[in-house]
């Protein structure tokens, strides 16, 4: 009796031993259709089921090697992930890494998507579609925190629409961006919203950075929505529609800091409003426009907040060294500024513009300068033409 019970425990043991063991990811691996290894996935579909059924215990670096992988990819929420355990896809740096997706509906409209992923960087990938009518490169949908997006090359399937559903970068309801997000250094070309960030209207985003892109969009360059500090440094963004792309900056909580960009024939350069109520606690705003060229239809700078007493304010405001011209057939306003209310000891500056008008129609209205219910603004050294 006591060898049968001794036979049948060595036997269970050697049963649980020999059940798959699935570790927590940690380090380095690659993605590679030629590759083999415990530490290679031979698709994206592979490497992010991984993901999902083991979760990760450290910092995950997914080396992907050249070559095109016709897949969608979905990056769900992965259990340890963190902001030191962070997720990484990166692309080779001897030819592209091209992520391809032909989508039919709607409701598969994506080539990569992160549904509810947190801490994870694309760099270096290339992200296309083979779709017509439906072709979104990257969708987020429910909260996304701390997303990095850099140094990739989006290649979108627009034409001269207009449509969402060509969206460079965009979400799907309910889809909202959390914590910092940096889109840097890449290329978008052929979307309709190129680049569009939006959190919750309790402003759940703290810090949207969209710094040295490539935008070629024919509706909206660059979207920020609900983040409350939001910075535009040395982008390009080309409308493909001759004087249709809008940027936006809306609803920052603290700060506005747009510098270096260069928005050409665009129906907005550059459109900043803000209107949070003071029960959210957040207190004056900032905003800095400088050094950049701006060509709009309609505006070239737009900087309003409300004139409701119970909203937060624009208290600390320079425009300064931007050229601007504003064109088309309609009303043109160089640099338009609405409700600010800085205090007397920190006045408003709107300084060192050039700004053109060159308006298409003989009964267009044009405003080089147009402050309307602004208070303490001071208006140095600028020249319109």
């Amino acid at each position: 009796m006591k060898n049968r019970t001794q036979r049948l425990l060595g036997a269970l043991a050697f049963s649980v031993l020999s059940m798959p063991m699935f570790a927590q990811l940690s380090g380095s691996y690659t993605i590679d259709a030629n590759g083999t290894g415990t530490s290679n996935y031979t698709t994206f579909g592979a490497a992010t089921a991984a993901l999902t059924t083991s979760g990760v215990s450290g910092a995950v670096t997914f080396n992907v090697a050249s070559g095109t992988y016709t897949e969608q990819v979905t990056l769900t929420a992965v259990t340890g992930a963190s902001s030191t355990n962070t997720i990484t896809f990166q692309g080779s740096t001897t030819a592209p890494s091209i992520i391809t997706y032909s989508p039919a509906a709607s409701a598969t409209n994506w080539t990569v998507r992160l549904d509810g992923a947190d801490y994870v960087t694309l760099d270096n990938l290339t992200i296309t579609t083979g779709g017509s009518t439906y072709g979104r490169l990257v969708n987020y949908t429910d909260t996304v925190t701390d997303f990095n997006l850099t140094n990739c090359h989006l290649i979108g399937a627009t034409g001269s629409s207009t449509s969402s559903n060509y969206g460079g970068l965009y979400y799907t309801y309910p889809g909202f961006a959390a914590g910092n997000w940096h889109i840097n250094d890449n290329v978008f070309d052929s979307v309709s919203y190129a680049c569009y960030v939006y959190g919750a209207n309790d402003i759940s985003a703290d810090s949207l950075f969209v710094e040295d892109n490539v935008i070629n969009a024919t509706y909206y360059g660059i979207y920020g929505y609900y983040a409350k500090y939001q910075k535009f440094h040395d982008n390009v963004v080309n409308s493909m529609i001759s004087g249709n792309a809008r940027n936006y900056a809306y609803y920052p909580a603290y700060e506005v800091d747009i510098q270096g960009n260069q928005m050409n024939e665009c129906a907005y350069g550059i459109y900043v409003y803000s209107a949070l109520s003071t029960t959210l606690g957040y207190g004056s705003m900032k905003a800095t426009i400088s050094n950049n060229h701006f060509e709009g239809t309609y505006y070239g700078i737009y900087l309003a907040g409300s004139g409701t007493a119970t909203t937060e304010k624009w208290t600390d405001v320079t425009i300064e060294n931007n050229t601007i011209e504003a064109w088309g057939s309609s009303y043109n306003y160089g640099i338009s500024i609405r409700y600010l209310n800085p205090p007397s000891t920190n006045r408003a500056k709107v300084r060192n513009n050039m700004i053109s008008l060159n308006t298409t129609s003989t009964s267009g209205t044009l405003y080089g300068i147009y402050p309307y219910h602004c208070a303490n603004v001071d208006l140095h050294h600028n020249s319109i033409a």
